[in-house]
């Protein structure tokens, strides 16, 4: 089996685009958002820049960005640190 595992770049490629809904256009996307935003990102993203999240979507909307330390992209689906987050989160939401 070729690169046991591993994506070759022309993989990794495809993979970003079928993950990331908008390249262009995304700044009329986050305009529009009116609710409170969570974004939960993993410091060993593949596929994206996690350290511009807070940067470029605080240009269009308001956002809360908490990063976990070593999980990668599709880990955030399995992480056990995700769920206290979105909680405590909403729980701060109803206290509004």
């Amino acid at each position: 089996m070729k690169n046991r595992g591993q994506p070759l770049n022309g993989d990794k490629i495809v993979l970003i685009q079928g993950l990331t809904p908008h390249f262009h256009g995304y700044e009329k996307d986050l305009s529009t958002i009116t609710q409170p935003l969570l974004v939960v990102a993993g410091t060993k993203d593949e596929t994206m820049i996690y350290c511009q999240y807070e940067p470029v979507i605080s240009q269009y909307t308001s956002v809360q960005v908490k990063l976990l330390q070593g999980v990668t992209h599709m880990g955030l689906v399995v992480s056990p640190e995700v769920r206290p987050i979105i909680e405590e989160w909403l729980e701060g939401l109803g206290k509004q």
